[in-house]
């Protein structure tokens, strides 16, 4: 766990919190360049959702900006939307 989870009892019983979704489908998107958050956020935000998927991508914080990055991203939400969408 990122030391900023470990020190900060807020945001540790809030990320733990997201265990309880237990059977809500979630994508969580992180690109590898994130100049906010290391891509280790988002493995453990993915991490401690049980039904959680992540997907990682090579890019920073606006969802990439090369063409196959975008592809990665659509082709993720869609195969989600797919499998998800008609709850």
């Amino acid at each position: 766990m990122h030391e900023y989870y470990r020190t900060d009892r807020k945001v540790r019983k809030h990320m733990e919190g997201l265990a309880r979704i237990r059977t809500i489908p979630t994508l969580v998107l992180h690109g590898t360049h994130d100049p906010f958050f290391p891509v280790e956020h988002g493995r453990e935000l993915a991490r401690l959702i049980p039904s959680a998927r992540f997907v990682e991508y090579a890019g920073g914080h606006n969802l990439g900006n090369h063409e196959s990055v975008f592809e990665l991203i659509v082709a993720a939400l869609v195969e989600h939307m797919t499998l998800h969408g008609s709850r």
